[in-house]
């Protein structure tokens, strides 16, 4: 609780609030009354990360070690009126009408542990996001959506902010998905979609990660006798060791 307090006009105060001990996600409501406005509540999400854990932020110059950004993910600018806690960057798929996988590293779960994210709609289109694990990156499971006009057992994204609309006016909001215990792939398929701040589990220490992004092969794709026949294959390491040989 908050003592009483006054503001001039203009004035601003900040109000701390502490989210109770331990990890993981935190909810709550603050109400503000006021003798003429009454009471007006808004909702709150926190997520306190242990030491130990798997967390990515997005804040590096380049896509982190181990991740699979498929088109068409990228790195992208946080909008200025959604940036908090320093942060500047987070992953963006671009258009919702074009969705794809960004898939994390291999990663290990406890039973009953989960892996938790903060995800918002770009813009003021439809937006479905899912989360899928594999122990492959070949044969995928759905465990959650996100939806932003949900159906029935899947999550809403953030309603709009108080003001504005179109870009930039919908707020980041925390889910978490239920994890298979063991090792998997976790998998974040969507488009129109900024996510932000991944954590839960632990990361696979792995010697090898090639993933091939494109095979080239000749036009028609049939070889004759007695003709030069050449196909091309693009690789990329995946971690941050040089391979050789």
């Amino acid at each position: 609780d908050v003592n009483a307090f006054s503001l001039a006009p203009g004035e601003k105060k900040a109000v701390r609030i502490s989210a109770a001990s331990g990890a993981g996600l935190k909810e709550g409501v603050v109400t503000f009354t006021e003798k003429n406005l009454g009471d007006i509540t808004y909702g709150l999400q926190a997520l306190v990360t242990e030491a130990g854990k798997f967390f990515e932020d997005f804040e590096a110059e380049q896509a982190p070690a181990g991740w699979i950004f498929g088109n068409p993910w990228k790195l992208g600018a946080v909008p200025e009126s959604l940036a908090a806690n320093g942060a500047t960057q987070s992953a963006e798929s671009s258009y919702a009408s074009s969705k794809g996988m960004l898939i994390t590293p291999k990663l290990r779960f406890a039973d009953d542990e989960r892996i938790y994210f903060s995800a918002t709609k770009k813009d003021n289109t439809s937006s479905l996001l899912t989360v899928y694990t594999s122990t492959d990156r070949i044969d995928w499971t759905p465990v959650m959506a996100v939806n932003a006009r949900p159906e029935e057992g899947q999550a809403i994204f953030g309603q709009d902010k108080p003001t504005g609309t179109g870009y930039g006016t919908y707020e980041f909001s925390i889910f978490s998905a239920p994890m298979p215990e063991g090792e998997c792939y976790v998998a974040f398929d969507a488009g129109g979609v900024l996510l932000d701040n991944v954590y839960g589990g632990e990361k696979v220490a792995v010697d090898h990660d090639l993933y091939v992004t494109a095979l080239s092969t000749p036009k028609d794709g049939v070889g004759s006798v007695n003709a030069r026949y050449i196909s091309s294959i693009t690789v990329r390491n995946l971690l941050t060791e040089e391979e050789n040989d």
